[in-house]
């Protein structure tokens, strides 16, 4: 069973992965070591989820488009709280 040192090291990787992915692209094997630690690591899969729709809903800000047009209803909205709240009580 990995330390909760290297635990913290790997999701800082992660999500160090996860936004480089995004802006410029990542290697083969970096896509790879993602994945795998996003199978394991649900708090790096929600870090995830949330990070998309924020630069999703961003784009379309800058675009013009507005927060309704990037999809962010009421409903994503309770959804969103409601799956930080219950990740939060996980610890």
């Amino acid at each position: 069973m990995p330390s909760l040192k290297a635990l913290a090291y790997d999701c800082r990787h992660a999500t160090r992965l996860i936004e480089k992915k995004q802006y410029e692209g990542i290697s083969l094997r970096h896509n790879l070591q993602l994945k795998y630690h996003l199978s394991g690591c649900a708090s790096c899969r929600l870090y995830h989820q949330q990070s998309l729709l924020i630069s999703r809903v961003m784009k379309d800000m800058v675009n013009g488009a507005g927060v309704k047009a990037a999809g962010l209803t009421d409903a994503d909205k309770e959804t969103m709280q409601a799956s930080i709240e219950t990740q939060m009580r996980k610890g």
